[in-house]
């Protein structure tokens, strides 16, 4: 009989924040974080896996011709990195 094994743990955290300043004219943000984990094990294999991820962006909308077109820009970031572990073998992804 294969000895059979897995555990995960998944967290994401999601939000938003709008301030409106004038009709069709915002500025605002958008986040999300998430972090989950891999244990598992099948006969003689094992795998492990650690993942975190973060982004955010800032963003700021602009009406032009009556609000018939707008721009939307801002900067934006994102970070992930990652780490998966077999049998003793480990790729790191960042």
């Amino acid at each position: 009989m294969i000895d059979r094994n897995f555990t995960y743990k998944f967290i994401w955290e999601f939000g938003n924040a709008t301030s409106i300043s004038k009709e069709l004219q915002n500025i605002g943000s958008i986040y999300d974080f998430s972090y989950s984990k891999i244990n598992s094990s099948f006969g003689n294999t094992i795998f492990q896996a650690d993942e975190k991820q973060a982004s955010r962006q800032l963003f700021y909308i602009h009406p032009f011709q009556d609000g018939i077109h707008v721009i939307d820009t801002g900067p934006s970031f994102h970070y992930n990195q990652a780490e998966e572990i077999r049998n003793q073998d480990t790729i790191q992804y960042k």
